[in-house]
């Protein structure tokens, strides 16, 4: 229910469509597009995966167990990434509708967001399951950033700042700890 409160403000309006609001679709659209692409590589790699280990076949990029390819190589939870923000583009209907930027259907977007990124909800959980089966996992988090601010943590990458220099100011603690 709460992922649809915008809708249910843009409905009672009567503010014909903007910019804004074309920009909101396209922007969910393209969010839509990045977790297809990211389920996706995920569905691929672990078909392969189960396929070379029944075939007891070389395990190569496979051996650790996880993906760090595609979409993957940027973000440890891309689909999450994709998945959360999707709720804030949705979120930016309500805003010509009600012509206010901060509107009563923020909670919607603050609550689905809260599930995945509080500590204890679903990308800690998921972070401490992945920590404790693959050995790697822990190598990876220091190359990959957790969720969203991906870009910003690459960028400080490329002008020469480690990762974990940004990482800490960001999570506070890596995640499973």
């Amino acid at each position: 229910m709460a992922f649809t409160t915008p809708a249910a403000a843009a409905f009672s309006s009567s503010t014909p469509l903007t910019a804004m609001d074309l920009a909101a679709a396209l922007f969910y659209l393209l969010l839509v597009l990045g977790e297809a692409v990211a389920d996706a590589q995920m569905f691929a790699f672990q078909t392969e995966k189960y396929r070379r280990r029944a075939a007891k076949e070389e395990m190569v990029e496979y051996g650790a167990g996880f993906i760090q390819s595609g979409l993957w190589a940027w973000s440890r939870h891309p689909n999450y990434f994709c998945e959360v923000t999707m709720w804030w583009a949705f979120y930016l209907f309500s805003i010509p509708a009600t012509g206010e930027m901060l509107n009563w259907t923020i909670w919607g977007a603050v609550f689905l967001t809260g599930l995945f990124l509080l500590p204890g909800a679903s990308l800690d959980i998921t972070e401490a399951l992945s920590s404790s089966k693959y050995p790697e996992y822990r190598n990876y988090q220091m190359l990959a950033c957790w969720c969203w601010m991906w870009l910003y943590c690459h960028v400080a990458q490329c002008v020469g700042f480690p990762l974990w220099a940004v990482m800490i100011p960001m999570q506070l603690r890596l995640p499973g700890e």
